[in-house]
């Protein structure tokens, strides 16, 4: 964390700022019960409206998640962030499905509110679709900030939708969260710790 803030301060506040909402998150989870949170969120928030907007708009506006990275291939300076991103989003949803156990909440709950007509498997924990958001997200957000915001946007919006639409509690999208954050930082720093060294030369 030290050698963190001293790379780069603002992305050391951006670190800290992503920590504080995956901890929020993990501690309202936590206390108020996963199932609770996610009845609340399947069930007293679903309403035919949201579901337009989930399947109709958001869904859609993934695609930012993809088209962002996959210009930056094109443009020399942020060559690197591109490949990052496409490479981050794939690690983390790769990694995901590999350690990915437990039921969806339709196999351990009487009422589930499913949302969309997805193909899903039988595990559920953690979100391979929030790591996959979370992976494609992330490196943009730290490296390009400008634009990087919208992209973790998108992806806390998606780890909500995956919730909402029934088919992940809640702590399967904060750990899907938590996970790609462990996997993609790495990389991130070394890219700092390259641009920086960059610089000095």
């Amino acid at each position: 964390m030290q050698l963190l803030r001293k790379t780069d301060p603002k992305v050391f506040i951006r670190f800290l700022f992503v920590c504080v909402v995956l901890i929020l998150a993990g501690f309202i989870d936590f206390f108020v019960g996963d199932t609770e949170v996610f009845l609340f969120i399947n069930g007293k928030l679903s309403h035919s409206a949201l579901d337009f907007v989930f399947l109709y708009i958001f869904v859609p506006l993934l695609s930012f998640l993809v088209v962002v990275p996959g210009f930056m291939l094109l443009l020399k300076p942020y060559r690197i962030i591109g490949i990052l991103s496409l490479v981050g989003g794939v690690l983390c949803y790769w990694f995901g499905e590999l350690i990915k156990f437990s039921p969806r909440p339709s196999a351990l709950l009487a009422q589930v509110n499913l949302v969309g007509n997805w193909t899903v498997g039988e595990t559920s924990f953690p979100s391979t679709t929030t790591m996959l958001l979370f992976g494609l997200a992330l490196p943009v957000f730290f490296l390009v900030p400008k634009i990087g915001r919208i992209s973790l946007l998108l992806a806390f919006l998606g780890a909500f939708f995956v919730v909402y639409s029934g088919y992940h509690f809640p702590e399967d999208a904060i750990a899907g969260a938590v996970l790609s954050l462990l996997i993609t930082f790495p990389f991130i720093f070394g890219e700092l710790k390259r641009a920086e060294n960059r610089k000095i030369k």
